[in-house]
């Protein structure tokens, strides 16, 4: 009965791998380190700078908690927008808004105090995020992105309130606002749609810097006050660089806040 096992032949054996070698990583951690403390160099340095501007309100927002500021409703996309949209409103210099929207326009006075701005504007089933009428009757619409992965219906959003307000394409342009994570994405969408080739992407690394120099602008005292509590949840919240624990030297967005900061203290039109 056994000589079924005549002609069997037994597995090799399995010879065992060697042990994996983790020293390589061991020998990159000392560059790993003093590239860190170098850029931890510059932010620092950075940050006293910004501490000296912002010494009326305490130092640079960048130092606090803003994940327990309660009195700031950002649990929602349409809140980050509601915020947003308030300070483009309500500015007396226009520099928020020229920073953001100025490459299409000539002075950043003339986005001082637009006519109006309607948020959450509906036509035939398409609602847009921001819709700005300026003083010298042009629009600007603008849809504001935290993460949303669903781009592809801003310009049919966009050509929709164009249409419903009957403006001329001179006088209308359209924005999208996005995490810097998603350009490559919306690069994406306008290469598989070329009709959206006409709207220009900003950044939420673009709003932090345009608020940071706007904080060293002639907004007034109020306005400065409630865009340095913005500026301050967005950095952290949306950006993610934690800059209220330091001291313990967080590399999370390091490089995007070492831009940022670096930028803000430029007077380039556009980063």
């Amino acid at each position: 009965m056994w000589d079924i096992f005549d002609n069997w032949t037994p597995p090799a054996p399995v010879k065992e791998k060697p042990a994996l070698d983790w020293s390589v990583f061991d020998k990159l951690i000392p560059t790993f380190r003093k590239i860190s403390k170098e850029k931890y160099e510059r932010l620092l340095k950075l940050l006293d700078q910004w501490d000296e501007q912002l010494a009326d309100y305490g130092r640079d927002p960048t130092h606090y908690n803003w994940r327990n500021f309660r009195p700031l409703r950002l649990s929602r996309e349409e809140d980050w927008s509601d915020w947003l949209t308030y300070l483009i409103d309500s500015s007396e210099t226009g520099s928020l808004a020229g920073i953001l929207f100025g490459k299409r326009q000539k002075h950043a006075l003339s986005f001082s105090r637009p006519t109006w701005i309607c948020r959450e504007d509906i036509q035939h089933g398409y609602r847009a995020d921001i819709i700005i009428k300026w003083r010298n009757n042009s629009f600007t619409h603008v849809e504001v992105k935290i993460g949303d992965p669903h781009l592809g219906k801003t310009h049919v959003t966009g050509r929709k309130l164009k249409n419903k307000y009957r403006a001329e394409h001179a006088k209308w342009d359209d924005f999208i606002l996005l995490l810097s994570d998603q350009l490559q994405h919306w690069d994406a969408v306008v290469e598989a749609d070329n009709s959206n080739a006409d709207i220009e992407a900003i950044t939420w690394d673009d709003v932090c810097v345009a608020i940071r120099r706007s904080l060293l602008s002639n907004e007034t005292i109020t306005w400065k006050a409630l865009a340095y509590v913005f500026l301050g949840s967005v950095e952290q919240r949306i950006i993610g660089f934690p800059g209220h624990r330091i001291k313990e030297r967080p590399v999370e967005q390091l490089d995007e806040k070492l831009e940022i900061l670096t930028k803000g203290l430029t007077h380039e039109k556009r980063i």
